[in-house]
């Protein structure tokens, strides 16, 4: 049960009448968010699971004594009590949803199609299909899309948008490996369509419409909000660092010159509104001109200068500087391929790895956070409030901002 845990949290933690402590509610994930569950302990439990699980804690003990922030304190009673050392609430969807689709295509290698190029036949070359992985959620809006590069240039593809004050899941074609086992082909709302050829691999083309876009069965807790938020924005700036990186090393490889940006040549329209709800850690995302400094102070310092002492070495060293949060995330992550780099060639390829990685770990906590984002909005019920609209709770010292604006007429 608990060998992918990740993340384990204290919610709350429930006394008796005295005031005595008999039990803990646990809030647990792995990393990808996938596995997201409530646990309830005892104390003797929670002992044991602070000392073996390989996981990150909100929460410590210390001469036998538990040291954490402020946690909810709540009667226990009977049902309480009936359900030590068990999952009170689980993350296995009882039906298959569009988050339950886009988890299976991550890990499975999934294409999104441009409609155009699916309707068009029975083979793709070069443009018309990107990867599941590229799936974007929107921070200002309550939209899913995708990029997608065509021969005229990049458009973009709605999965769910706003419309009318409602969440609406718009079709789109997708390809799945005819090497991979696709868990519900023929269900309702999946539509198989035959083989396709993309990239000169056979896939299977099915188009998705009136999936299920509420996930009311996962587990969301304001710590795993925390947690997840803070994720995107780490791998956000580490992303963006890396692409730098790889974009320098690829014009010092091939002299390169600047090609210019890829012309935009459309999408399937704008959804914006003022209602919505919306996650973001308190943190900067950083600039152009920043990232350039951390570069800089990386490359043509700390490399050479920890070239002894490796990757730990460097570590120590980014930690002494006058960086802030997020240069200190950015310069670790850079430093995580620069200082194994033995070539040009080599550094692109590491650079390419590390971003695939990260963009792994961005997709995965957007999606979970968007469960939570898109459940919210559907029940009217948000995990933080006008006048404190900050939620904590995770392992690390930096809040999330909750902005949630709800529609009260006709949701449904």
């Amino acid at each position: 049960m608990f060998d992918e845990i990740a993340y384990c949290y204290l919610n709350t933690v429930f006394v008796d009448s005295q005031g005595r402590i008999l039990a803990y509610e646990l809030s647990m994930s792995d990393k990808a968010f996938t596995d997201t569950f409530s646990y309830l302990a005892s104390e003797d439990e929670i002992k044991s699971l602070y000392r073996t699980l390989n996981a990150r804690f909100n929460f410590a003990f210390k001469d036998g004594y538990l040291k954490c922030n402020q946690v909810k304190r709540s009667l226990v009673n009977n049902l309480i009590m009936e359900n030590l050392g068990k999952k009170i609430v689980g993350s296995k969807e009882k039906y298959y949803t569009l988050y339950s689709l886009l988890e299976e295509g991550i890990s499975d290698n999934f294409m999104l199609l441009a409609d155009r190029y699916a309707e068009a036949g029975n083979t793709i070359n070069g443009f018309g299909a990107t990867e599941f992985l590229n799936v974007k959620f929107s921070s200002s809006t309550m939209s899913v899309y995708f990029n997608i590069l065509t021969d005229d240039g990049l458009e973009n593809k709605h999965i769910i948008c706003m419309e009318d004050y409602k969440l609406s899941a718009k079709p789109f074609f997708f390809a799945v490996p005819t090497t991979k086992r696709f868990s519900k082909d023929g269900s309702g709302g999946i539509e198989n369509l035959g083989n396709i050829v993309i990239n000169n691999v056979e896939y299977v083309l099915y188009r998705a419409s009136e999936i299920l876009i509420y996930d009311l069965d996962a587990y969301v807790s304001a710590g795993l909000i925390n947690r997840a938020s803070i994720d995107v924005a780490k791998t956000q700036n580490a992303l963006n660092i890396l692409a730098d990186y790889r974009s320098c090393m690829c014009k010092a490889l091939y002299e390169e010159r600047d090609a210019g940006s890829v012309p935009w040549s459309g999408g399937t329209g704008s959804y914006e509104s003022c209602f919505g709800v919306f996650y973001r850690a308190d943190m900067e995302i950083l600039s152009k001109k920043r990232r350039q400094k951390v570069l800089d102070i990386v490359l043509n310092g700390i490399v050479s200068e920890c070239k002894n002492s490796g990757l730990e070495g460097a570590a120590a060293r980014v930690k002494e500087l006058a960086f802030s949060y997020e240069e200190k995330v950015a310069s670790i992550a850079l430093l995580n391929v620069a200082m194994r780099v033995s070539s040009l060639k080599d550094a692109i390829f590491l650079a390419d790895k590390a971003i695939l990685c990260h963009k792994a770990k961005n997709v995965s906590a957007n999606l979970f956070l968007y469960k939570a984002r898109s459940r919210a909005y559907l029940k009217k019920e948000g995990y933080a409030t006008l006048l404190n609209p900050i939620i904590t709770g995770s392992d690390e010292a930096i809040s999330t901002i909750a902005t949630e604006v709800f529609y009260y007429d006709n949701l449904i």
